[in-house]
C-alpha cells in the first residue's frame, strides 16, 4: 500500500544549524553541539570530563570532533538518544540566549536561560567574529526578541 503523507501530518523535525563548543561554568572541560531544530535546541554531549589535562583534552577534543561528524548523520532523536547527557530545550522554554562576540582570544560564548532554572548554561565557541555574527542572525531568526548581544 501507498503510504501518502496526510495533509495535517506534522513535518519531520530537521537540524537548521548546529554550533560546536565547549560547556564552561565548574564542568571543566566538556565538549558540546548546540542543535537547533524548527522548535527546539538539543544540547548534545560530543565528549570529555572534569579536571583534564592538556593532553587528555587535546585527545578529547580529537574525539569530540569524530562524534560531532557522527552526529551530522543522525535524525534529532537520535541524537538526543546518542547520549544519556544531551538533552532538549524547547524554544518556548528559552526566556533568553545571550551571545557575546569573540573578543582578542577568540572565543565567543552563549549563555542560555531557561524557565527551569534560575542557572545559565554557558558555552565557548572558537570562532571569528564575521562567523559569529552569522550565528547570531541565524539565531535571532529562530528566537527572535528572545535573543540579546553585548
Amino acid at each position: 500500500m501507498n503510504e501518502a503523507k496526510q495533509p495535517n501530518q506534522p513535518e519531520t523535525e530537521q537540524v537548521l544549524d548546529r554550533f560546536v563548543c565547549t560547556g564552561t561554568g565548574g564542568q571543566g572541560t566538556m565538549f558540546y553541539e548546540l542543535v537547533f531544530t524548527q522548535n527546539r535546541l538539543i544540547i548534545a554531549y560530543t565528549g570529555g570530563q572534569p579536571y583534564l589535562k592538556l593532553g587528555e583534552m587535546l585527545r578529547a577534543a580529537e574525539k569530540s570532533k569524530k562524534k560531532a561528524a557522527t552526529l551530522q548523520q543522525l535524525t534529532p532523536e537520535q541524537i538526543l538518544a546518542d547520549d544519556s547527557l544531551s538533552k532538549a530545550i524547547p524554544y518556548s522554554d528559552i526566556t533568553n540566549i545571550e551571545m557575546n562576540p569573540p573578543g582578542f582570544l577568540g572565543t565567543a560564548r552563549v549563555k542560555i536561560q531557561t524557565t527551569q532554572t534560575s542557572k545559565r548554561q554557558e558555552f565557548k565557541l572558537a570562532l571569528k567574529k564575521q562567523v559569529f555574527q552569522g550565528h547570531i542572525d541565524f539565531v535571532r531568526s529562530v528566537l527572535k526578541e528572545n535573543v540579546t548581544v553585548k
